[in-house]
């Protein structure tokens, strides 16, 4: 008998919680766009302790392109992904994506709805 109620509570407590606060919930534009070499810098060079010049020279990137890395003037190209990745011990992919990701959500903030400038495939075989 005593199962049974610990069944019915525990019912109770997953309907109770079963969705999600919208109110709180973030949209994309409210979401920072931070470049990759701001994440970079924060997120390994600095908790490293390294400085700027230290990892160009190790990774085999010039420090005046990877300095332009670091404050977005210049993108991680796939060379410097390969680089990036071993000098960090990590998939060299991360950056690679980590890069489009934040091309991807630049043009959508700069671009946003394209319906009234663009076509769909569909629309043009209709015609």
């Amino acid at each position: 008998m005593a199962y049974l109620l610990l069944l019915e509570e525990w019912a109770r407590a997953r309907r109770r919680n079963s969705r999600l606060p919208l109110s709180t919930m973030k949209t994309e534009t409210d979401i920072p766009l931070d470049r990759p070499g701001t994440l970079l810098l924060q997120e390994f060079i600095e908790p490293m302790k390294l400085s700027q010049k230290a990892v160009a020279e190790a990774a085999g990137i010039p420090y005046v392109r990877f300095n332009e890395l670091i404050h977005g003037k210049r993108r991680i190209t796939g060379e410097y992904a390969l680089r990036l990745g071993y000098f960090f011990q990590m998939e060299a992919q991360f950056w690679i994506n980590l890069q489009a990701d934040y091309d991807f959500r630049k043009a959508k903030r700069e671009y946003g709805d394209l319906k009234n400038t663009t076509h769909t495939a569909q629309e043009l075989m209709a015609r």
